[in-house]
């Protein structure tokens, strides 16, 4: 990752809503990954049991639910978030 897509994703952790993180990246990446880097890229202090209500809030909507293999996968009311869909912060490869 150069130190402009390294800059980027700082200001994607920091600048976007857990839940739309989490949708975005959960199915993306593994939980034991993705939980410090969400905790440490955040000005506010965020806990580990925000994270889980998140979570529970996102498996409840159906956006997120639990894979075959126990992965976290697309629900089926996953949306792409509103960051996504504009590119805010990363360009889709063409």
């Amino acid at each position: 990752m150069s130190d402009i897509e390294l800059e980027r994703f700082k200001a994607m952790l920091r600048d976007e809503s857990i839940d739309d993180l989490l949708t975005a990246l959960a199915y993306k990446m593994p939980l034991h990954r993705l939980d410090p880097l969400i905790i440490r890229g955040r000005t506010e202090h965020i806990t580990n049991s925000e994270l889980i209500e998140s979570f529970d809030r996102l498996y409840k909507a159906g956006i997120l639910m639990t894979g075959e293999n126990g992965q976290v996968v697309k629900g089926p009311k996953w949306v792409e978030p509103e960051f996504v869909k504009t590119e805010k912060y990363f360009p889709h490869p063409r």
